[in-house]
């Protein structure tokens, strides 16, 4: 696989400029089998939404008056003095609606009433003049709190929960309309309370605007890169490492992470006349908002979305594979960048073999030891080892490898991925240190030549 490094540039530039690019059908035929499959997923599909719409919330009589705003600090902050009843929900409501409508304010967007980003510090708190957020719980992370702080945060606790449904309710208002920025900053702003672990039910509820938000045909990638975080986060809450996916919500989640997994999908087959024509920032920004898909499917850890009774959906495994594909007749189009590949091959060291029971380790381990080898052999095209960050790839493979190899359950490949981890780690311990195993790479191709697995697909039966 020839990769190149993604160039640097701003994200704001990023977002805005660089992804305006959309995906294409892939060319050539489908045999029958695929196309019938192809109209009962359709058919599972929610409508379409209709295309954005003009217009504003915003409203002078949300503004808070210095009694509500008093009220909201101590809400915020989690005094015992706080408000209650009537009066609290009144002042939570009022605030939600005047901090997320002034956002599709076009005073507010362009500059004549403070500016988008000032406007998102008073919501979310930031390192100037406001630490503490005038929407967002910033939560204490005091080691070993004492008692009255313990009741300071239970009071906060119970004010987020009562807030965050209000805060769904206006987001979800924001983004019918015609307004980018304003529908970025919407889901930052649930992304925020997507990065709470919460301990009670109701979290995963702002699943369903990311969710939303990705299936949406007329959405922006720029805006889905926030909705992809926000699962991430929500994916990453409810997953204990060692065990299973513990989730209050399957069937919310999995229609999450089937979104992302068939818009990473397209992204990947995108029409190489189109690939063709954009330039090398519309790719790199593509590359990017990939990278935060790949990550949340990471954090989902299904190698299957679906893998129960007969019904299988959602491919996380092998597409991943195909991000890492060194094979140039099966490269993603846009081709995948070597953060990029590294990024997909930590996310199937992360994948859990017991929530899948028709996925099979040893052959993905084999196609990861593959890539791996290709990786190590384009270190070794740069001596200086300062063309892309190698230790930094180095770091992230041996992180999620190690877990990895001690996760698969013998039955399951697990001597064979183990042998692969021991392969896969001495071009590892090159990419740290070129004068190390300087013929890891040489060595670790002909591990893969010589030792193919027992599996033949990425699942049996294959998909």
């Amino acid at each position: 696989m020839i990769a190149r490094s993604a160039a640097a540039f701003g994200l704001v530039f990023l977002l805005l400029a660089a992804l305006l690019a959309q995906p294409s059908k892939p060319s050539g035929s489908q045999d029958s089998k695929d196309s019938k499959d192809d109209k009962k997923a359709e058919a599972r599909k929610p409508p379409a939404p209709p295309p954005f719409k003009d217009g504003r919330l915003d409203d002078e009589k949300d503004k808070l008056t210095l009694p509500e705003q008093s009220d909201m600090r101590k809400l915020v902050f989690g005094t015992e003095d706080a408000p209650t009843g009537a009066r609290r929900t009144a002042v939570l409501d009022k605030a939600c609606r005047y901090f997320i409508y002034r956002l599709t304010s076009p005073d507010v967007q362009e500059g004549r009433d403070g500016s988008i980003s000032q406007l998102m510090e008073e919501i979310l708190g930031g390192p100037n003049q406001i630490p503490q957020g005038r929407l967002y719980f910033n939560l204490s992370k005091q080691a070993n709190p004492d008692p009255e702080e313990i009741a300071r945060r239970r009071r906060q606790w119970t004010a987020v929960e009562q807030i965050r449904p209000m805060a769904i309710t206006h987001v979800q208002k924001v983004m019918e309309l015609n307004s980018l920025i304003a529908r970025l900053n919407a889901l930052r702003i649930l992304h925020r309370f997507a990065e709470l672990n919460f301990e009670q039910k109701g979290n995963e509820e702002v699943a369903d605007v990311f969710t939303q938000a990705i299936e949406n045909p007329h959405e922006h990638d720029a805006v889905r890169l926030w909705a992809f975080k926000g699962l991430q986060a929500l994916f990453a809450s409810q997953t204990n490492p060692t065990d299973a996916v513990k989730v209050k919500d399957a069937g919310r989640m999995n229609r999450a992470a089937l979104a992302i997994c068939n818009w990473l999908d397209a992204r990947c087959k995108m029409d190489q006349g189109v690939v063709e024509q954009m330039s090398p920032e519309e790719r790199d920004g593509i590359s990017y908002v990939r990278r935060w898909a790949i990550r949340a499917l990471a954090a989902s850890r299904r190698p299957l979305v679906k893998d129960d009774k007969g019904v299988r959906e959602g491919p996380v495994a092998q597409l991943l594979l195909h991000l890492i594909s060194t094979e140039e007749t099966n490269l993603p189009s846009p081709r995948a960048t070597w953060p990029e590949a590294v990024d997909a091959a930590a996310a199937i060291c992360q994948l859990q073999p017991k929530l899948s029971p028709s996925y099979q380790p040893d052959f993905v381990a084999h196609q990861l030891a593959r890539f791996v080898a290709h990786l190590g052999a384009q270190a070794n095209q740069d001596p200086t080892r300062q063309k892309e960050v190698w230790r930094e790839f180095a770091y992230q493979l041996r992180t999620a490898l190690e877990p990895w190899a001690a996760d698969v359950p013998a039955d399951r490949g697990g001597s064979y991925v183990k042998t692969a981890a021991a392969q896969i780690d001495k071009v590892i311990e090159n990419l740290f240190d070129n004068t190390k195993n300087p013929q890891a790479a040489q060595e670790l191709f002909a591990w893969v030549n010589a030792n193919p697995p027992k599996a033949k697909s990425v699942y049996n039966p294959p998909l």
